[in-house]
């Protein structure tokens, strides 16, 4: 007898919805640190190459970040936190993609590889489905772990009902089943 409204909304407004109390919980990549907001840790997703099953890395079973030199890459925009750390992932590792699209969520950045626009550097979980069906395919990087951090956000000392709490409890458990089975 609990009503969930599930939304995407960009991180920001998350943290400002969190704070003004539209929201009991947000759950973020990246989790900063905010004066008014609690964050829980969550998870990691572990971020991996995709690509097209036309490409050439298609074949491949890992790569070495390297191989990405020169690729037509699609990413989330610039002021999102998982594409901060590409990009400095990139910088570290001297790689030189070529930014050929930029989205603010993961569904539209998988159509665009689809499509065949470039590869993209999305977390593993979120491709499930277009594994089983074939419409992408995943390349590891031999070189390089990229984990995600997300965190469940709520207002700093805002009592959460019974509902709230047993929500965070299911999220974390069904987490901890997903890794078992792994």
């Amino acid at each position: 007898q609990v009503n969930v409204h599930v939304e995407y909304s960009r991180p920001n407004k998350i943290y400002d919805d969190a704070v003004a109390g539209r929201i009991d919980l947000g759950i973020v990549a990246y989790p900063a640190k905010h004066l008014q907001v609690t964050v829980i840790p969550f998870r990691e997703d572990r971020l991996v190459v995709v690509c097209p099953p036309d490409h050439p890395l298609s074949t491949q079973r890992k790569v070495g970040i390297s191989r990405l030199d020169g690729e037509a890459f699609v990413g989330f925009e610039r002021d999102i936190s998982t594409r901060k750390a590409t990009d400095q992932l990139f910088k570290d590792r001297n790689v030189n993609v070529r930014q050929v699209g930029e989205y603010d969520n993961i569904e539209t950045i998988k159509r665009a590889v689809e499509i065949g626009q470039g590869i993209a550097i999305i977390p593993l979980a979120s491709v499930q489905h277009e594994l089983e069906h074939g419409t992408l395919k995943v390349v590891h990087l031999s070189d390089e772990t990229i984990l995600r951090p997300l965190g469940i956000v709520h207002k700093k000392g805002r009592h959460l009902s019974p509902a709230a709490v047993k929500f965070i409890d299911v999220l974390r458990r069904e987490d901890l089943l997903k890794l078992r089975d792994q």
